[in-house]
């Protein structure tokens, strides 16, 4: 059975285990609901009836999540895949105050999903480009703060952004650049957050739809 298949079945029994664990439940029953069959026996790892406890929803966005990138690895492997060059020769970043820097992790609280890969850097440092291509966008990563900026690589099906980038001298929009080009020097963070690793974030898209940067850059 396919990834994909395997998690439609299986997904919605991922948290069961996590019920007994929560003395918040989300809502009240008037008695023991029926034994559950697990994944792969009759009734194919469904379940009947709202979600118990928040540990429930929490298990569900993550397993929807998990989902949709394992969706999007097979419809990528079936179209044509890509390397990526790493913009600043840093690896991924791992956990600090602020968050985690690796694709899809959780952010303001489990609201919103991380949509690119941090690779650590030096404040101020060279960036280059993690693909060829022709820069099609450059702008603001915050609609409040115009300090911020991004440059937007497009080539073919894929497009990706760097962020807390301030562009280099010669790079604009139509700029051809190669991987590994130079484009700017990263914006430091610790200012607006203080205490976080500094880095640049890769965002990748392939027809449009977000995907895992982080396994398609090479890191030390």
């Amino acid at each position: 059975r396919s990834l994909t298949g395997l998690m439609i079945a299986c997904g919605p029994v991922f948290g069961e285990h996590r019920k007994a664990e929560s003395s918040a439940p989300m809502a009240s029953t008037e008695s023991e609901d029926p034994p559950k069959p697990k994944c792969g026996e009759d009734g194919g790892g469904e379940e009947d009836g709202p979600f118990q406890t928040w540990e429930d929803v929490w298990a569900w966005i993550d397993w929807a999540w998990a989902l949709m990138d394992a969706y999007g690895y097979e419809y990528v492997s079936s179209q044509g895949e890509i390397s990526l060059a790493n913009p600043t020769g840093g690896a991924i970043r791992e956990c600090d105050d602020w968050g985690c820097g690796y694709f899809g992790s959780r952010r303001d609280g489990g609201r919103r999903r991380h949509a690119g890969t941090d690779v650590v850097s030096r404040a101020g440092a060279h960036v280059y480009a993690v693909m060829g291509g022709t820069i099609t966008a450059i702008g603001v990563v915050y609609a409040d703060n115009a300090h911020f900026n991004y440059i937007q690589i497009s080539s073919g099906n894929w497009t990706a952004r760097e962020l807390y980038v301030r562009p280099g001298p010669g790079i604009g929009l139509g700029t051809r650049v190669e991987a590994g080009d130079f484009i700017g020097h990263q914006q430091p963070l610790y200012e607006l957050y203080p205490g976080i690793t500094e880095h640049v974030e890769v965002q990748l898209r392939f027809r449009g739809r977000l995907v895992d940067p982080g396994s398609r850059i090479a890191v030390p």
